[in-house]
């Protein structure tokens, strides 16, 4: 069985190649992006700075910010919302509070996705009028719901259920979860699925919030450590193209996995 300290020094070895790889999508007017040729997204730019901040890596670049402050969030996409707000507490850009609670409010939808998000947004904001409002509206169509289908929703679930103290079923969630690891050693989009990282991020996330972890410890690191490509960062499977998101889930996973082996 692999110990704490061989994972914590396998990511640590990595974790020069990795940022190596992120600065590498960095471009010149600022932001982060998908290729090296390719523009600055928002999204890209998220997972970058959530990369930094595992690995306790202090990034600065006033180009960065200016590209994020200029973002305009007219699409009301909930997502979008939260890595502007994220990314502005991380560089320390300004913004109207006001105007971002109400695209929140203006923003916000009963389902999973939005309602997750949406909560993730009022928690950077440190609003707790905006928090009380999206727990009334949100608390009965959860606690309504049915395990999902898919593990991304059920992790969100699984978030959700905890955070508006809904009672449930958390063997359930674990046992369905569970179920979704397959023989590579990941976990697939559901049972007896192929495996990919954003998906096996997914059922960390969960089962660290169930307190619980996977049947296979072992193989699900294994399979993550094998989908890091040549050029430092990680793809979504073995041999994909890596990806600021997915090397964001690696790190993250890795995390993940140390603090359940500690307990």
């Amino acid at each position: 069985m692999m110990s704490e300290r061989k994972g914590m020094s396998w990511i640590e070895e990595k974790s020069n190649r990795i940022i190596d790889f992120v600065i590498s999508r960095e471009q010149e007017e600022g932001g982060f992006s998908f290729a090296a040729i390719a523009p600055p997204t928002l999204e890209d730019t998220y997972y970058a700075l959530r990369v930094f901040d595992e690995l306790n890596f202090n990034y600065e670049n006033e180009k960065t910010c200016e590209f994020v402050k200029g973002t305009r969030l007219t699409n009301k996409n909930m997502f979008s919302l939260f890595q502007f707000l994220f990314l502005a507490k991380k560089l320390g850009i300004k913004y109207d509070k006001r105007k971002m609670i109400n695209s929140v409010k203006t923003s916000f939808s009963l389902n999973i996705d939005s309602i997750y998000y949406a909560m993730r947004c009022a928690e950077i904001l440190k609003e707790n009028s905006l928090l009380r409002l999206l727990k009334n509206k949100s608390q009965q169509y959860v606690s309504s719901q049915k395990i999902a289908d898919t593990i991304d929703v059920v992790s969100k679930q699984v978030f959700l259920l905890k955070k508006l103290g809904i009672k449930f079923n958390k063997q359930e969630y674990v046992a369905w979860i569970k179920k979704c690891q397959g023989f590579e050693g990941g976990f697939g989009l559901g049972p007896r699925s192929t495996s990919f990282l954003e998906s096996t991020h997914a059922a960390l996330t969960a089962l660290s919030i169930l307190r619980s972890s996977p049947n296979d410890m072992d193989e699900c690191e294994k399979f993550i450590r094998c989908c890091q490509s040549g050029r430092g960062g990680f793809g979504r499977q073995i041999t994909t193209v890596p990806t600021l998101e997915s090397t964001y889930q690696v790190v993250h996973s890795f995390k993940l996995i140390n603090n359940m082996r500690r307990r």
